[in-house]
């Protein structure tokens, strides 16, 4: 692909960029960075809250070109202390809401002290909605299963999380 029409000069004053063509689809109108704070919960919505760690400079970050975003999420030491332990671990907070209802996207994550007997390979999972739920598969792919609060090695538990998704 190539730019077929860009309009001003400098950094910051080019405008109207088209990408493969010249229809208002190709347009690059939208580019943002900047940082997030999850909100560890256990539930989607309000819940009790929990405490975390957070991580370096490239910590919780988002970049978004157009509807396309992408977050990274490091919670290092999770103290889930005053959560409820059967429920479901919930990070609420991403920047943008998801962009339609039975679109999902799953994120690449690292659980380190963060346990479901019998299963591995935590991802996080993503709809129209501004959190992520992790589940966690057992061995051979076949079965998922909740990561819940009680799960989570308190003030010990990491998560760290890259996820792509389209906002509304």
């Amino acid at each position: 692909m190539a730019l077929t029409q860009v309009i001003g000069s400098g950094i910051g004053q080019v405008t109207n960029i088209k990408i493969g063509g010249t229809g208002d689809d190709n347009s690059l109108d939208d580019y943002e960075e900047g940082t997030w704070t999850p909100v560890v919960s256990d539930a989607t919505s309000g819940g009790n809250t929990g405490s975390y760690s957070s991580g370096g400079s490239a910590g919780n970050r988002y970049i978004k070109v157009g509807r396309l975003v992408f977050v990274t999420m490091e919670l290092f030491n999770i103290n889930t202390s005053g959560m409820t332990s059967g429920n479901t671990l919930v990070v609420q907070g991403l920047p943008f809401s998801g962009h339609s209802s039975g679109t999902y996207s799953i994120g690449t994550t690292h659980a380190p002290l963060i346990t479901v007997s019998g299963y591995e390979s935590a991802v996080g999972f993503m709809d129209q909605n501004p959190y992520v739920r992790f589940f966690c598969y057992d061995l051979d792919g076949s079965a998922a299963a909740s990561i819940e609060v009680g799960n989570v090695t308190s003030g010990q538990g990491d998560l760290l999380m890259t996820l792509m998704y389209f906002s509304a």
